[in-house]
């Protein structure tokens, strides 16, 4: 387990730059925290440093709190947002194209990442990979903490 504390979107990008170069190929990363913690920020990131690496414009990274699914394929990210899932079983992962996306990130390498993976009435069916968990110090400095 590894926790830093970071004080700007830039402490960020280079904590990320520095996790890429360390988390697994076809990892699932669940992520954790309150509202507005910076779950999704965390993924926009990833994304845009991985889009910068292949030299592709950084493009927009949004959050799927109300698709629930976004993908970046052309950097082998999927992005989950579980927070409207209330208990939900694996049904429900299927239905949403859970099962697929993992399937894709695994025979890739790519990444997933699920926010509020909590509101899943067994999060063992995520069949993740590590937790990060996000909190906020003050508007602009969070604490992650990184664990395998």
């Amino acid at each position: 387990m590894a926790t830093v504390s970071l004080q700007s979107v830039q402490d960020l990008r280079a904590w990320v730059d520095r996790k890429l170069k360390e988390w697994p190929a076809g990892s699932v990363i669940l992520l954790s925290g309150d509202l507005g913690a910076g779950k999704t920020e965390l993924v926009r990131q990833v994304v845009r440093t991985k889009l910068q690496a292949q030299g592709l414009p950084e493009g927009r990274v949004v959050s799927p709190t109300f698709v629930i699914h976004q993908s970046y394929p052309k950097v082998g990210v999927e992005h989950f947002d579980l927070y409207r899932f209330e208990g939900a079983g694996r049904e429900a992962l299927v239905e949403i194209g859970y099962y697929d996306a993992l399937s894709r990130v695994r025979a890739e390498g790519g990444l997933a990442f699920v926010e509020w993976p909590e509101k899943v009435a067994d999060p063992k069916d995520l069949d993740a990979d590590r937790r990060i968990s996000i909190s906020l110090q003050t508007d602009s400095s969070r604490i992650i903490t990184d664990t395998p």
